[in-house]
């Protein structure tokens, strides 16, 4: 009788411990969304970033709440919140890489960035994909010059192999940096056959004021499109 009792006893244990890890299993699966689970429920209930932001990568129906939800959970954990954003942009998921990037700005004043994460933003910088490329241009803001701007000069000088909004955002960082050697790397893009690369580059040399450009800059002032004459005459103070 007693024996039986035992047995019972080691059976009742191990069906409870398989429960308890079956339970578990499905918890983690939840919040990890591995299960259809709407993203959303994800979003707003996980404790941890990363599973955050793998839902906020597969769902379709995301809002501007959700982002703002992930914003403050960036937000609050601070210089934590970096080993997370690295593990994402590491990841072959190029949404989940677009999303980890934007949420740079939250972390705006939290001070510098770890050196391994800004390895990653400087090749996002050159990603095949033009929105990834273009993002990581724009988190280069949050680098310090010596590390960015290596990356932005290299991306104007792929010209023809970068995306046009990811020129962009490394003429308007260079511009800022400044520096005698940009005249001659942003020129070549005042002739490029899209508008908006031609504004962009006058109003980066305007930025940079050296009068070297100025001659240059001129030459488009009866360019066919009225945006960039405009930017022209703004050049000159017109």
């Amino acid at each position: 009788m007693e024996q039986h009792a035992r047995r019972w006893l080691m059976w009742s244990g191990i069906m409870a411990a398989l429960v308890a890890c079956v339970l578990a299993a499905a918890f983690f699966a939840y919040w990890y969304a591995v299960w259809p689970i709407p993203s959303r429920w994800v979003i707003n209930t996980s404790p941890w970033l990363e599973p955050q932001l793998r839902a906020l990568s597969k769902g379709e129906g995301a809002n501007d709440s959700d982002y703002d939800h992930i914003s403050r959970s960036v937000e609050s954990r601070g210089f934590d919140a970096y080993p997370v954003l690295l593990i994402c942009l590491r990841s072959s998921d190029q949404r989940l890489r677009r999303e980890s990037i934007s949420f740079m700005q939250a972390l705006g004043d939290v001070g510098q960035v770890p050196r391994d994460l800004a390895d990653e933003l400087i090749r996002a910088s050159g990603d095949p994909d033009p929105e990834i490329a273009s993002m990581g241009c724009w988190a280069m803001g949050f680098l310090p010059h010596e590390w960015s701007r290596p990356a932005l000069k290299q991306v104007l000088s792929r010209r023809l192999a970068t995306h046009r909004e990811a020129r962009e955002q490394a003429m308007q960082y260079l511009a800022k940096q400044g520096g005698p050697e940009l005249v001659q790397l942003i020129l070549p893009d005042m002739h490029d056959p899209e508008p908006t690369i031609r504004q962009s580059a006058i109003f980066a040399l305007k930025v940079v004021g050296d009068p070297a450009a100025d001659d240059e800059v001129r030459k488009l002032a009866d360019d066919p499109d009225s945006s960039v004459r405009l930017q022209v005459e703004a050049y000159f103070g017109r």
